[in-house]
């Protein structure tokens, strides 16, 4: 009985060692895109990276209520400043998502389903910093990211929907969080 049981602690050891890389890994493993993320009633977006487009000269695809368009306007897969997945978040009704668009910024989106207006909303960033804290409001939609930019004072940088193409949306410098900002993971 006791061989068996040394036996028995041993394999969990083995075991255990074999695994322990799996796990660390996965601990760190870069942001996933592909996962559906629910908007709300009856309204889902979906990233697909170059693993899995539908269009293999498109890097990122959005596919939002079914339908597939390309994540990033002018972008192709040869576009190799389009690159690694840093943020792909499903968070507050909403979807943020970032890659890395050539050191030392960032390029992404976020978009989400206003019920009240009966439409989609995305805006559109490149910054220095991914994204830290989201307002979903219903009369507002913003995204705030810290302020990594020299010779400017403020704390934060901000980016609102204001109802027009991408864009258009609205770049702003904050001391102060907005009202209603909710960090992002």
């Amino acid at each position: 009985m006791y061989k068996s049981s040394i036996r028995s602690m041993a394999t969990k050891t083995a075991y255990a060692l074999l695994l322990l890389p799996l796990l660390a890994s996965l601990a760190h493993a870069a942001p996933k895109a592909g996962v559906p993320c629910s908007l709300g009633k009856l309204h889902v977006a979906q990233l697909l990276t170059d693993d899995d487009t539908v269009d293999a000269n498109q890097r990122y695809q959005l596919v939002l209520d079914g339908k597939v368009s390309p994540a990033f306007a002018e972008q192709s897969f040869a576009d190799d400043t389009l690159t690694e997945v840093k943020t792909a978040q499903c968070q507050y009704r909403s979807q943020v998502f970032a890659v890395d668009f050539g050191s030392p910024y960032y390029k992404g989106f976020a978009i989400r389903y206003n019920a009240r207006a009966k439409a989609m909303e995305r805006i559109d960033f490149a910054e220095k910093a991914l994204p830290a804290y989201l307002v979903n409001a219903a009369d507002n939609f913003t995204v705030v990211m810290p302020n990594e930019e020299a010779g400017v004072t403020s704390k934060y940088i901000a980016y609102s929907y204001n109802g027009q193409a991408p864009a258009q949306s609205e770049k702003q410098y904050l001391d102060a969080l907005p009202p209603h900002a909710k960090a992002l993971r």
